[in-house]
């Protein structure tokens, strides 16, 4: 997954709010909305989080973006949705040392 393409499913909660990305959130927000189709899945989502069609809408729109621009693709998977989920959990203990123990209360 070096090259961010499978980052879809992440992408999408981090768009709706399932996530702690809000940072990359916000910029794949800006991309979508450049786009007519991405705009209004992105919208459509926001507005009912929970509709399905709305959800499968916009993944399509995030995987479209992500296939046609592999340097975007690869931008994602370097801030912070590609970290493995082990690595991303040591950040959010304040530790980015791989192997390193979680602080002791």
């Amino acid at each position: 997954m070096g090259d961010g393409r499978g980052l879809t499913p992440d992408a999408v909660a981090a768009l709706l709010g399932d996530g702690p990305h809000r940072e990359v959130a916000d910029v794949l927000r800006a991309r979508l909305r450049m786009v007519p189709e991405g705009a209004r899945a992105l919208a459509a989502a926001e507005a009912s989080p929970g509709d399905m069609r709305a959800r499968a809408l916009l993944t399509a729109s995030v995987a479209q973006l992500l296939e046609s621009d592999p340097a975007f693709a690869q931008y994602l998977a370097t801030a912070g949705l590609g970290r493995p989920l082990a690595e991303r959990a040591r950040q959010a203990q304040g530790s980015d040392t791989p192997g390193a123990a979680a602080p002791t209360p």
